[in-house]
């Protein structure tokens, strides 16, 4: 690890102080003084620079081991003289002494150290392996003569001095120089020469990574130690030396990436070194280190707006001036940092950079159409700016473009034009400014004859934040990008166009007759090369381009991080078409070499093998493209290469048929010469007919991709080619009229978005009149349905005219004066039913052919038939034709629920109730027919289709006839709906028939998967028992229970269930089980109380299901709380509790709870704690017993393996085999804990065990989550974008306890940022800003901060608005703007991986506010926030105030969503509210587009409520009067639950459908606080909350809220966006949160 460079390496001396005031003296010239002290820690390295020793008078050398921790390994010589060496080897071995501590330092040591001498003479202290081989010769001594052995070690000790003295001059430059007096016990300062720390460290080159790591380490070190020189103006010279040196070594570089690297992670992690950022952003794409570049330039940008921020604004009298050249020198970062972005291939994001720095409105609009892909609107708007500089006309004063601003217009400008296909104005553009001479491309200096030639200027002035480098130097690298760019724009031009191929040849042979050139060419541009010179029939340099290009390949693969997707797809994309030209070449030169002379047989001439094997290789291209997702210039590359390959291929066919007729006529025999001949006529027109389609195909298949993404214009490039090769080769295509429709089709369909488009309602409804008719006459063609090959067509034209007339008829009804303004305009409702009836014919089409295809496999199923005995049609294909026939039924899904939903919503509608029954029913048959024909997509309407069959007995018998053919699994999605409506009545208080349709379904089910039914029958089990109490419908009900519960008898996982209960700590069922009793006996049922209170203690002594003695937690619990309940309660099953009121129970049942409070407190704070499963469950910890006894019989699955998205596969299930022995504790107000399953698969499983709720509202916001995913990965610039919601399974099992998945690798972002404050060493910092905000609260209130819990409420009538924000913004400021970006770089370890982690937190945090909107999710403090460790994902977690419940708790929350100052000073120093707006305004455009799928998934809230729903239901009941009848009047839908009840689900469905529908955000917030129960009986809180949600205030020096000035009911998405972010930021709102969201945070 040498990302931490200790301070004794560099220079940062740490001396101590002595208490003598030694004098200390200096290092000489060339080292460096280190000085240790007994404080000194070791280095982050591993190990200290300098090791501890007893002796301070010791000699420091270099010394070698195996294994190191740090680069510097001294070793300890004590030498006899602080100014000499030892006088011999023996003596220094002898100086060797342990390397030891400080501690161990003692006066005997230092005895023995001075008697050093006296203990040579005696022999005692020689080295131990000399002792060794001394002990073995004394052994001998008696043989020996004595004098001959005292000669024989004299001659021994010489040779040893005489190495001792070669060594020594080694050894003697390290020794170590005293330069000051030594305490006793002290450590010794080193001086080390600079060459003795670098000439080492000079070895470890070899290691890039290591080499790299080092460099930053030496550098950063360095520079940081020059603030210490003394004079200041030294340092600041020295400092501006280094930047000028780095500045021109990144210029100069070769583009290597580690040495660019390693300079760009030294200047960021070095304070304030002047670089320019031109030069960053050159050497950044130069050398390919884009993320890299962009950290150090955003670090550059961060240092000039702090710097902007002390000295922009100067106030002279009264006015403020700003200087410009500081906004000049921004520009030009921005500029780098949008470049850097773009070839990252986040081109929404370097779009968005772009507006930082645009001050006209040109730019503002082009980059608005570029980010909806309108290339065309934003090439025109380029194009006008672009005049107006060419008339030289003045702008506005304020507004005159930067010179950055005029270079984006114009390198985009030419970019549109790529991005469009639109290869002739592009490559016009280029031969005008180069004067027509190609040539002139190699010229230094290009200028343009279009507005301002790109990079022409030469860098601008960043006085006090960049370095002014060589102007020369700028000019040559600004000309050689400025050729280069109209150099890439001239060949891609060339490429392709038709008809250029030879220019661009001739260009490219002049220009290789240079070397320069010839290498640079080579070097860029070798797979264009490759390309060109496969076309031009030069098969030889193709390959040799060919082969330099895959060499260049794996050079820059290698190159590129893992984690660099967006590079790594652009290098990826050159593959297909360079694969296509390898296989172009292979085929060429494999053949080329076979002779002609070979004429054993036809099939062996090389003519016709030649043939054949292009048109197998054709066929094998016709399957292979791009993705739908890909580019235009990715699609434009394949097809423009593969058409022209084709035509050569064509050409070569050609001539290899002629040479083989010509051989024919050599033959004698003559009909053998006719048969040859009609041989290959037929080879060649098959192999012509193959080519043909191909590129038919591939031209209609990129059409179809560019009008997927939304590039119409290129969408029609590709049709107009498609009509030009049409009429070209006419006579060798067959069926020209059907694809001549086809075409057509497509473009009608680009004329149908470019009205979509449009703002214009009046000429759009003219336009679309005209599609229509157009349609029409296409249908009225001859033979147009008649033959079956137009299956594909009819169904195109069909789904187009349908959606042509339902747009056309919802512009008329939004505004009835469009029609008066197009005569040729039909009616709405006409327009309706002609849609209608295009779907309804496709869907029968499709069917028809489905069902006959699926009968014949089965009367030929283990049949061998022929692939065209199936039928004449080839596209008559089981597979194709389901997914044809699914997306046909659910096309007139989606019509019918619109249809629906446009009756609900009208009274004249609902009045006609024919055709209203009939759209039901078509709606009913579509939804079960696309679920019979694998459209997935469907079963999001089944909510939808169950609320519709109540009351209507056609609608029941029409489902259950399809429902029989429809696998039953496909419904385990919605298992919980359908078993709660076994228990609904019906208006005429009758069982309803819905369930007796439902039953035989359920039955299914819990026959073929049992435990996929398991839990949400537990669920609902208690609903149930309920309703089967009813006198009417209670019998039948009760069959069906019974019914059930003996299918799914499962002891097992009864227990299971059991256990996990019993695991909720027993004060959260005291309070729960409490509310019910004081509800019941509020109702009169003491019956139901008194069973309620008998279980309760039944369960806590011996378990009635599992037949065990309660947990210990349970006993010690029931110990204390039983004596003190049943004193007036009375025990369990005493007639004492029957004579007693409400208040009388609740008073000693809460007083019993309250006494407790001192008990759960120190249960909380061992929470976070590992406790024994046995403790909590002794039924969990004995599993394997228990399951043992089963002997197979029964089996426990691990829970959330039914989906419903695949077919189960029980048999492949994972088993629970038993639990781990302790469990978590969670810090939380119920104490969850987290239980460890451990599966059959050896894996373990974690879940979080939560009791005392009801899972169901969580479990259906997943749902919806997944839905809104599914919605989201449809759309291709959200897929791109990455934007998703992180998801989890919540698994109910009672409606009191359930499981919900751990979230691996995550902490919860409120437990990041305290560790982080902690890491930082802030201490409880957030403590005390949150004690200092409440104390500013108190004062401006005049109230105890003691008892904020009593007051806070108060400040949302009572506080002043300014100082409210005021005190907010006070303590935002006091929390650090990065701390969340330093948790992030706390996760990653490169570039990047910080900037991908970061890109994943904004965007999932973007689609987390917009899908919290939607669905009301409240309550979004900090804990409730879990960061991924693995990607940086923010999870959304705890969904109980969901649906505006934050909106009715005593301290409202009147904020759509939690977006305060540390979540959008993530990104910073970029504009954080118009890159998360981007993502959101994507995300909620199309969520609103689809919005009917939403909206049919909320069915299930309405017919199935939760319970804290019915008790809320029932205690508004009365109040909400008004309310029922205005829910209720909506629909004729019949519902089965008491009218008490339903109006409150209802309420929150039309909430709902009010967002998506694209409300003002603020009358959607009154909606919502109108159920709080201060909004009726306080109206100074009616008042207040009405002002503040509208915006209605006033602050001095405070802007007027953007939510006031928009005064339409209905926004379009971006306004609807900037409201919610508006209300969201807006600090008058946050300050009247509750203290506890931590709102400054």
């Amino acid at each position: 690890n040498l990302h931490s460079p200790h301070p004794a390496i560099i220079g940062n001396h740490l001396m101590q102080q002595h208490e003598d005031k030694t004098e200390r003296k200096a290092a000489p010239t060339g080292f460096v003084l280190a000085t240790q002290t007994p404080s000194f820690a070791p280095t982050a390295m591993g190990a200290s620079l300098i090791s501890m020793n007893d002796d301070e008078f010791v000699d420091y050398t270099m010394k070698e081991q195996k294994r190191v921790n740090s680069s510097f390994i001294l070793q300890a010589n004590r030498p006899g003289n602080k100014e000499l060496p030892p006088q011999n080897f023996l003596e220094a071995v002898n100086a060797r002494i342990p390397m030891g501590s400080l501690a161990n330092f003692d006066t005997k040591s230092r005895a023995r150290a001075g008697n050093k001498r006296k203990r040579v003479e005696l022999g005692m202290s020689l080295a131990p392996e000399i002792r060794r081989n001394l002990r073995r010769r004394f052994q001998a001594k008696s043989a020996m003569d004595s004098q001959s052995y005292g000669i024989a070690l004299n001659q021994r000790t010489q040779r040893i001095q005489q190495l001792w003295d070669e060594r020594i001059g080694v050894a003697k430059p390290s020794q170590v120089a005293l330069y000051r007096r030594y305490r006793h016990g002290e450590l010794p300062d080193i001086c080390i020469p600079f060459k003795d720390i670098l000439l080492p460290l000079q070895q470890l080159h070899v290691d890039p990574v290591l080499s790299k790591e080092l460099f930053i380490l030496l550098f950063t070190s360095i520079y940081n130690a020059i603030d210490t020189m003394k004079p200041p103006s030294k340092a600041n010279v020295l400092k501006r030396r280094i930047g000028e040196h780095l500045t021109c070594l990144l210029e100069k570089s070769q583009g290597d990436p580690a040495f660019v690297f390693s300079i760009h992670i030294a200047c960021l992690r070095s304070q304030q070194v002047k670089i320019s950022p031109r030069v960053v952003g050159r050497s950044a794409i130069k050398s390919r280190n884009y993320h890299s570049g962009i950290l150090l330039l955003e670090d550059i940008l961060l240092n000039s707006q702090k710097h902007l921020q002390e000295n922009k604004v100067k106030k002279t009298k009264g006015k403020k001036i700003v200087a410009c050249a500081e906004d000049r020198g921004s520009s030009e970062i921005w500029f780098q940092l949008a470049e850097l972005y773009a070839r990252l291939g986040q081109n929404e994001t370097a779009l968005v950079l772009y507006k930082s720095f645009c001050r006209q409105d040109y730019s503002e609009r082009a980059i608005i159409a570029l980010l909806e892909l309108d290339y065309e609107a934003a090439e025109k708007e380029f194009d006008r700016a672009l005049e107006h500089l060419d008339q030289k006309e003045p702008w506005d004063p304020g507004s005159e473009p930067t010179e950055r601003e005029k270079d984006m217009w114009f390198d985009e400008w030419l970019g549109c034009m790529k991005s469009s296909l639109n290869w002739k104005g592009l490559y016009d553009n280029v031969m005008v400014d180069i004067d027509n001479d190609p040539s002139r491309l190699w010229q230094r200096k290009i200028d343009s004859k279009k507005g301002t030639p790109s990079q022409k200027n030469k860098g601008s002035s960043m006085s006090g934040i960049r370095l002014e480098i060589d102007k020369a130097s700028v000019a040559v690298e600004g000309q050689k990008y400025d050729r280069l760019a109209y150099l890439d724009h001239f060949i891609v031009a060339c490429m392709r166009q038709e008809g250029k191929d030879e220019q661009l040849n001739a260009f490219v042979e002049e220009s290789c007759q240079v070397e320069s050139q010839k290498r640079l060419l080579e070097k860029r541009y070798a797979a264009d090369l490759a390309e060109l010179h496969a076309i031009n029939g030069n098969a030889a340099r193709s390959a040799y381009f060919l082969r330099q290009y895959f060499l260049k390949f794996e050079r820059d693969w290698d190159r590129l991080p893992r984690l660099d997707k967006g590079p790594r797809q652009t290098l990826l994309h050159k593959l297909q078409p360079l694969n296509e030209v390898g296989e172009y070449l292979s085929l060429m030169t494999s053949t080329a070499s076979n002779s002609l002379l070979n004429t054993s047989g036809f099939d062996a001439n090389p003519g016709v093998v030649f043939i054949r094997a292009a048109k197998s290789l054709v066929e094998r291209w016709q399957q292979t493209f791009p993705s739908k997702s890909d580019s235009a210039l990715v699609w434009d590359e394949v097809v423009g290469n593969r058409t022209k390959l084709v035509n050569n291929l064509l050409n070569r066919v050609e001539s290899h048929a002629m040479r083989v007729i010509e051989e024919a006529k050599l033959l004698e025999d003559v009909k053998q010469n006719a048969e040859m001949s009609r041989k290959i006529h037929a080879e060649v027109l098959a192999c012509k007919l193959t080519c043909r389609q191909t590129i038919l195909k591939s031209l209609r298949k990129a059409a179809a991709a560019q009008c997927f993404q939304g590039n119409y214009r290129a969408a029609s490039s590709y049709t107009k080619r498609t009509d030009f090769y049409l009429k070209k080769h006419a006579a060798e295509i067959h069926d020209v009229k059907s694809i001549k429709k086809l075409v057509d089709i497509t473009k009608l369909r680009i004329h149908h978005a470019g009205c979509l488009r449009s703002t214009n309602k009046q000429a759009s409804v003219a336009k679309l009149s005209q599609i229509t008719k157009d349609l029409h006459k296409l249908e009225a063609s001859e033979n147009f349905s008649s033959q079956a090959e137009n299956f594909s067509l009819a169904y195109q034209l069909n789904t187009l005219c349908a959606q042509v007339q339902s747009d056309l008829a919802k512009l008329i009804n939004s505004d009835p004066t469009l029609r008066d303004s197009c005569e040729d305009a039909e009616s709405p409702s006409k327009l309706l039913n002609e849609a209608q009836r295009k779907l309804q014919q496709n869907c029968t089409i499709y069917q028809n052919m489905a069902d006959k295809a699926e009968q014949f496999r089965i009367e030929n199923a283990g049949k061998l038939v022929p692939q065209t005995s199936v039928s004449k049609e080839p596209q008559l294909r089981q597979d194709t034709l389901h997914s044809l026939a699914g997306e046909s039924f659910l096309k007139l899904a989606h019509f019918c629920k619109e249809r629906l939903d446009e009756i609900d919503g009208s009274e004249e509608e609902r009045s006609k109730s024919g055709s209203t029954e009939e759209i039901r029913r078509m709606f009913i048959d579509s939804v079960l027919q696309a679920v019979r024909y694998d459209a997935v997509e469907a079963l999001t309407f089944f909510p939808k289709v169950i609320s519709l069959l109540r009351g209507d007995v056609s609608a029941q018998g029409l489902f259950t006839r399809l429902a029989r053919a429809i696998p039953c699994w496909r419904f385990i999605r919605w298992n919980s709906q359908l078993i709660a409506t076994l228990g609904e009545e019906d208006e005429g208080s009758n069982v309803g028939n819905v369930a007796e349709q439902i039953a035989p379904l359920l039955k299914r089910v819990a026959m073929q998967y049992p435990q996929s039914l398991q839990y949400p029958f537990h669920v609902s089990k208690g609903q149930l028992r309920k309703a089967a109490t009813s006198p009417v419908s209670g019998p039948k009900v009760m069959k069906y229970l019974d019914d059930l519960e003996g299918t799914l008898h499962n002891v097992l996982i009864e227990k299971f269930i059991a256990a996990l209960d019993n695991m909720t700590a027993p004060k959260v069922c005291c309070g729960v089980v409490g509310k019910q009793i004081k509800s019941a006996l509020r109702r009169g049922s003491r019956g139901e109380a008194q069973q309620l209170y008998d279980n309760f203690f039944s369960k806590f002594n011996k378990h009635p299901i599992l037949g065990t003695e309660a947990s210990m937690e349970a006993r010690r619990w029931m110990k204390t709380f039983l004596p003190m309940v049943a004193k007036v309660c009375g025990r369990p099953r005493d007639k004492k509790f029957s004579r007693l009121k409400e208040s009388q129970f609740w008073k000693s049942w809460d007083a019993a709870c309250k006494n407790l409070d001192a008990r759960d407190q120190r249960e909380e704070r061992k929470a976070g704690r590992r406790r024994d499963l046995k403790f909590y469950s002794p039924w969990l910890a004995s599993f394997e017993k228990y399951a043992l006894l089963s002997e197979g019989r029964e089996y426990l699955e691990i829970p959330g393996q039914y989906t419903g998205n695949e077919r189960p596969m029980p048999e492949r299930h994972i088993l629970i085999v038993n639990f781990h022995p302790s469990l978590l504790i969670l810090k939380s107000k119920q104490l969850p804990k987290r239980l460890t399953i451990h599966g059959n698969d050896e894996r373990s499983y974690q879940f979080l065990v939560k009791g005392g709720e009801d899972l169901r509202l969580d479990q259906r916001i997943e749902q919806l989550f997944v839905i809104m995913n599914e919605i989201l990965c449809q759309d291709p610039r959200c897929s791109k974008r990455g934007l998703s919601i992180r998801t989890y399974d919540v698994i109910p099992m009672t409606d009191q306890v359930g499981l919900v998945q751990w979230v691996r690798n995550s902490t919860p972002l409120k437990e990041a940022l305290t560790e982080e404050s902690n890491r930082q060493g802030n201490g409880d910092m957030f403590g005390r800003i949150q004690q200092s905000y409440i104390d500013k609260f108190a004062d401006a209130m005049q109230k105890d901060s003691g008892e904020v819990g009593y007051w806070w409420s108060d400040i949302l009538t009572k506080a002043r608005d300014g100082d409210a924000a005021k005190i907010l913004e006070v303590a935002q400021d006091q929390v650090p703007e990065d701390i969340v970006g330093n948790i992030i770089r706390s996760l990653c370890d490169s570039p990047e991986a910080f900037i991908l982690v970061r890109n994943r937190f904004a965007r999932t945090y973007a689609a987390f506010n917009i899908s919290g909107y939607l669905l009301g999710i409240g309550d979004r403090h900090l804990g409730n926030y879990l960061l991924s460790k693995e990607d940086g994902s923010l999870v959304g977690i705890d969904f109980g105030y969901s649906f505006g419940q934050g909106a009715s708790l005593r301290v409202p929350e009147l904020i759509p969503f939690r977006m305060t100052k540390i979540f959008y000073n993530l990104l910073r120093p970029m504009d954080s509210f118009a890159l998360l707006k981007q993502d959101m305004v994507l995300m909620l455009q199309k969520l609103r587009q689809q919005k009917e799928i939403l909206l049919s998934v909320l069915e299930v809230f309405v017919q199935e409520p939760l319970l804290e729903w019915r008790m809320e239901a029932e205690m508004k009941s009365q109040t909400r009067a008004s309310v029922t009848s205005q829910a209720s009047s909506g629909s004729r839908e019949g519902v089965s639950m008491n009218s008490a009840v339903a109006w409150y689900p209802k309420v929150k469905v039309r909430i709902a459908r009010m967002k998506l529908e694209g409300r003002h955000p603020a009358d959607v917030m009154l909606e919502d606080i109108k159920a709080n129960s201060r909004w009726n009986r306080d109206p100074t809180f009616r008042k207040a909350a009405t002002r503040l949600i509208r915006g209605k205030y006033t602050i001095r020096g405070r802007p007027v809220p953007p939510r006031a000035k928009h005064s339409q009911s209905v926004l379009n998405v971006e306004a609807q966006v900037d409201t919610l972010v508006d209300m969201a930021t807006d600090p008058v709102l946050l300050s009247r949160v509750w203290v506890g969201w931590t709102p400054y945070l």
